[in-house]
């Protein structure tokens, strides 16, 4: 996946379940509000905002209609940076603050819209992000790459990784893992992750397919890649998670 993503997208009357992604999601709202939720937290992003989804943050959309410039950056561009950082901003997982009233970091983001060189998108983009991370983040030396807490789950989650594209993955293979029953799986899983595991895999597939996207293959080798029954599911889910289709991504490379 590239390691950064710059569009601009409108939504309108939109709602989205709970998913989380393996990216940094910066948007400015420059058009209406979005209502969303972090984890049980209730937020509400309005026009001027700068909204920050955190890897693996699990989230939710209410019913909302908004427009934002988005910024998507993978883990490892922001490692790239956090490592030049003085120790502080050094150690634990950056994050940064959900939600951020900074009426230059909002014309920064403006600006970087405008910018149509690569090269100085990479630039403007460093020079945001330590800005950010000076004034808006701290650190969460508690979540991992697979957002897991309790050990007894870690086996269930590297199995669903593993096994994410296989269209006949069962409850009763993955609860296997943890050495209990199904059933109390099921529950301990929903308790910790607000999903149930068939949620779980799909944002792991979405997200697979997300990554696939900026290769050079057809939405139909994705939809199989990823364990999609066929490309008309792929776009479907894809859609109800990110809001626009897979060909929506095409057009903005």
């Amino acid at each position: 996946m590239q390691k950064i993503s710059l569009m601009k997208n409108d939504f309108k009357n939109s709602t989205y379940k709970k998913h989380f992604h393996n990216t940094y999601s910066i948007s400015l709202i420059t058009k209406g509000e979005c209502s969303f939720c972090i984890e049980g937290t209730k937020f509400t992003a309005t026009k001027g905002l700068v909204r920050v989804i955190n890897p693996y943050e699990i989230h939710e959309i209410h019913d909302s209609s908004w427009e934002h410039i988005n910024l998507v950056l993978t883990a490892y561009f922001m490692q790239s940076i956090t490592k030049d950082m003085k120790p502080t901003c050094r150690g634990g997982n950056v994050c940064f603050s959900t939600i951020i009233e900074d009426k230059k970091l909002a014309q920064d983001l403006q600006n970087l819209y405008s910018s149509r060189n690569h090269q100085e998108i990479s630039k403007q983009t460093k020079r945001i992000i330590k800005y950010m991370m000076q004034k808006y983040s701290y650190q969460d030396f508690g979540r991992t790459a697979l957002h897991v807490e309790k050990s007894r789950l870690k086996n269930a989650i590297s199995y669903m990784y593993q096994n994410a594209n296989n269209l006949e993955i069962t409850l009763d293979e993955i609860a296997s893992c943890t050495q209990i029953s199904k059933y109390h799986f099921l529950r301990e899983f929903k308790k910790e992750f607000g999903l149930t595991p068939y949620q779980y895999i799909q944002n792991i597939k979405i997200n697979n397919a997300r990554r696939m996207l900026y290769l050079d293959v057809s939405l139909s080798e994705i939809a199989q890649e990823c364990g999609f029954f066929d490309q008309s599911h792929f776009i479907k889910t894809y859609k109800n998670y990110f809001g626009h289709t897979p060909s929506y991504m095409y057009k903005k490379q």
